[in-house]
């Protein structure tokens, strides 16, 4: 019988022991999960302070309150931080537009100071044959504004001339078309500005204009803000390009005096 008994306090100090060892595993467990569940709490709400005060950053920056090279802010309803860098896009030969055009919009290329007389325009990265619409503004010298048109397509549809294949570098466009300023009408004069728009297109498509003989002034600027809050950090890049017209003005007919059909 004394043998029995201290076999049975044996068994028995065996269970208490795998009931503690499971019973702290499980604790464990649980104490792991809450702290992870916490920290991925702390982090995604540290974030979203990160991305409000970047958001911030390029509002000042789009209002004009941030201007230059950029400048550094706080947000105290975030109790975070951003930082604003800004740099000039587009002056120089090249321009790649920043963004795709959809069908029926217009990118703007600020053409002032432009001296040379030709200009190339790329466009489409795809098979897609997209032609494209160009309008140029310029003032001819007389003080009225006038503007001038010209089609390019790889086709030659809606009798538009046809275009090049190629001829971009390295940046990978499908069409390109050597535009003489003369043939949009520009005969003397400055230039002032182009329209470019894609015809015959389904999906977005991307521009680039090269320079022939001159440069092309600044086309607007590249917002890089920066929001920090704990140890969560947030970017947004947004650019704003140089005021512009609305596109309606370029079927719009304007005129000081009468009109002669």
């Amino acid at each position: 019988m004394r043998k029995l008994k201290r076999l049975y306090r044996g068994q028995a100090l065996v269970i208490v022991l795998l009931i503690v060892g499971v019973g702290l595993t499980v604790g464990l467990a649980i104490i792991s999960r809450s702290v992870t569940e916490v920290n991925v709490t702390t982090v995604q709400e540290e974030s979203a302070r990160a991305l409000e005060a970047a958001e911030a950053g390029v509002e000042q920056a789009f209002g004009g309150l941030i201007a230059g090279s950029g400048g550094t802010g706080t947000l105290p309803s975030s109790n975070a931080t951003f930082n604003v860098a800004n740099s000039n896009i587009g002056a120089g030969t090249v321009y790649e537009v920043p963004f795709v055009v959809d069908q029926g919009d217009a990118a703007t290329v600020d053409m002032t100071g432009y001296s040379g007389n030709n200009v190339r325009i790329c466009w489409g990265k795809n098979s897609e044959q997209t032609g494209v619409e160009v309008i140029l503004y310029f003032d001819p010298g007389s003080g009225l504004i006038s503007s001038g048109r010209g089609g390019y397509d790889p086709q030659g549809r809606w009798n538009f001339m046809v275009s090049d294949t190629g001829n971009c570098g390295t940046m990978g466009y499908t069409y390109s078309k050597l535009v003489d300023l003369s043939e949009l009408g520009m005969t003397s004069g400055t230039p002032l500005f182009l329209r470019i728009r894609p015809v015959f297109n389904s999906t977005p498509v991307r521009l680039a204009v090269v320079a022939v003989g001159s440069s092309f002034p600044v086309q607007g600027t590249e917002i890089q803000s920066t929001g920090q809050a704990g140890n969560a950090s947030q970017r947004i890049k947004a650019t704003a390009a140089n005021p512009d017209l609305p596109a309606i003005f370029d079927n719009a007919v304007f005129s000081g005096s009468s009109l002669i059909k």
